[in-house]
């Protein structure tokens, strides 16, 4: 009995730990709206506060490590394709005399 008191104590005091701190409902939505969310972009124009670019270009989502991961992928691609131009020249295949 005295284990399964100490098992429920801790459970109670784990799920009463703090919480990490999120922004409000509305600062949500005017990042998802600036991020082409329409759906909460309707719904911040009918409450009248549709973000403005200067308040769009102040809002913006912190970019996940999957997101920056593609785009080095993508930039790596980038930089290897060649030019026009520059692609190997291969000599041709000739026998060897032995």
């Amino acid at each position: 009995m005295q284990k399964a008191l100490a098992i429920l104590a801790v459970l109670l005091i784990a799920g009463c730990g703090t919480q990490a701190a999120r922004p409000s409902f509305l600062t949500r939505s005017v990042q998802d709206c600036t991020a082409g969310d329409t759906e909460a972009c309707a719904m911040l124009g009918s409450l009248g506060t549709v973000p403005t670019t200067k308040e769009a270009s102040a809002v913006q989502h912190p970019r996940t490590q999957s997101e920056r991961d593609v785009d080095a992928i993508l930039d790596g691609m980038r930089k290897a394709k060649p030019t026009p131009g520059q692609f190997m020249k291969v000599a041709p295949n000739t026998p060897r005399d032995s």
